[in-house]
């Protein structure tokens, strides 16, 4: 039965934070990171969780830092959930297939994250043998840790009424059926679809100037590498409220 906002609920006693893209931004990271940790202590739950909704490289100066910060975070907190973006995992195929994915990564903020591990990356357009000479001091450079972070986000999870991942559902297929080029991908023909779904849909990877609730999904992703303004939205029963970093 397709659920609207408003009628979608956590289970009793279970708060949900849900983080936006994070883009390399380690300062507000950390930022959002501490109002949610005061949010808690200020209003005690029951059973809490944080879920990071992808995207955590790329365009900002410290993706190294903000994959650090989160494989802390998990080890200190079980109740913390980083799930797949479509820039975590370009990283991966750029290392992989670096002639045939290069341009596509490096228009996308890729040499942001490179810098951020210490990679020397000269001014575009590169060189075949460049982009080989980069891609042997990434394989160097990034720690092994960080390469099983990326390769073992999952793409989706469930809570109640709601449905979490990076970019949005195809509309008509059932959730347990979704591909993950769609959870990571999907833009129009998710985000025109006008219709309650299956569960309110909790997603980043469309930019907007704000926090958006709509009738069958929560948009969370506020551009942070360019506005500074991490968001995060707070569901609990069938509340939801918004923290952010301005």
């Amino acid at each position: 039965m397709p659920i609207a906002l408003g009628k979608s609920r956590l289970p009793d006693g279970m708060r949900l934070y849900a983080v936006g893209d994070v883009h390399g931004c380690l300062k507000q990271l950390n930022r959002v990171i501490a109002a949610i940790e005061a949010d808690r202590e200020k209003r005690p739950a029951p059973k809490s969780g944080i879920i990071f909704l992808g995207d955590y490289l790329d365009r900002g100066p410290e993706s190294k830092g903000v994959v650090t910060r989160l494989i802390h975070l998990m080890a200190r907190d079980k109740s913390v959930l980083c799930l797949a973006g479509n820039h975590d995992l370009a990283l991966q195929k750029f290392l992989d297939f670096p002639l045939d994915t290069g341009e596509n990564y490096f228009s996308n903020g890729g040499a942001s994250t490179l810098r951020s591990y210490g990679v020397r990356v000269p001014r575009p357009p590169f060189t075949k043998r460049e982009v080989k000479e980069i891609v042997a001091y990434a394989q160097q450079l990034i720690p092994v840790n960080h390469l099983h972070f990326f390769a073992t986000l999952p793409h989706g999870a469930e809570y109640g009424d709601y449905f979490f991942c990076h970019a949005g559902i195809r509309p008509g297929v059932a959730l347990d059926k979704q591909s993950p080029e769609d959870l990571m991908w999907i833009r129009r023909d998710f985000l025109d679809y006008k219709k309650p779904l299956e569960k309110v849909v909790v997603h980043g990877h469309t930019p907007r100037d704000d926090v958006e609730f709509h009738k069958n999904r929560i948009s969370v992703d506020t551009r942070c590498f360019a506005s500074g303004k991490l968001s995060c939205v707070v569901l609990e029963g069938k509340d939801y409220r918004v923290l952010k970093t301005l």
